[in-house]
């Protein structure tokens, strides 16, 4: 029987997400962390298709199934999981600044005798991620799809609590199924794939405190008669 032991220190269980800016790395880790943990036993796959599809089972207890799919980035440096299928492959896309229609009421940032003063402002950020599904077979892959997009579409609040940097998360939709031939992208197996496409948006926060006087130093000076 294992045993779990949990870490309850502040400095386990520190939210490095609350509040930091929205950036392409580490919100591409960190879902694939989500993805992955949710894979990570087959309690969580209530389609017994997907069971024999996703884990060789070597016993009745979750401990005793041995994982047979990758989840990953698109460019993982290990090179011995390249051609593993199934594959999840979470990437960042786009980033764009949608353009804001109101007045933050924020002060001129210069004072009348043309000094800068001090004030604070934020910019809206927007990140199109896509994840990815690449199976054998088209059932595997509209199967496989199909449960990863109502993970994310259920859990839209949960995702957001969870990432102090997101603001916002939305599923726009999946594509269809395509197929992959032998030789194309560098496949050596015909492969299927469908991406489900996410807009994720949060914001990256500066100030800009006003410059204080130049200390230039003392010199003393001895004048003698």
């Amino acid at each position: 029987m294992s045993t779990i032991t949990t870490d309850y220190t502040e400095k386990a269980t520190r939210d490095t997400l609350k509040g930091a800016k929205l950036d392409k790395y580490r919100l591409a880790h960190w879902l694939c962390d989500i993805l992955r943990n949710f894979f990570s036993s087959p309690v969580n796959i209530h389609d017994e298709r997907l069971v024999s599809l996703l884990f060789r089972q070597d016993g009745h207890e979750p401990d005793a199934c041995c994982a047979k799919f990758l989840v990953a980035l698109p460019m993982s440096k290990d090179t011995r999981k390249a051609a593993t299928t199934p594959a999840i492959l979470v990437s960042a896309g786009e980033c764009t600044y949608p353009v804001t229609a109101f007045n933050n009421g924020l002060n001129s940032i210069n004072g009348a005798i043309g000094a800068r003063a001090m004030y604070k402002r934020q910019a809206f950020r927007k990140i199109n991620m896509r994840v990815a599904v690449l199976t054998e077979s088209l059932d595997g892959t509209e199967l496989l799809t199909g449960i990863i997009e109502d993970f994310l579409v259920l859990n839209t609040l949960q995702l957001q609590a969870d990432n102090g940097a997101v603001s916002q998360f939305n599923v726009l939709g999946s594509s269809e199924a395509q197929q992959i031939s032998i030789g194309e992208a560098h496949n050596a197996k015909e492969l299927y794939q469908e991406v489900i496409n996410l807009s994720v948006a949060g914001s990256v926060v500066w100030s800009t405190d006003t410059q204080g006087p130049v200390y230039r130093g003392l010199t003393q000076q001895m004048k003698v008669e």
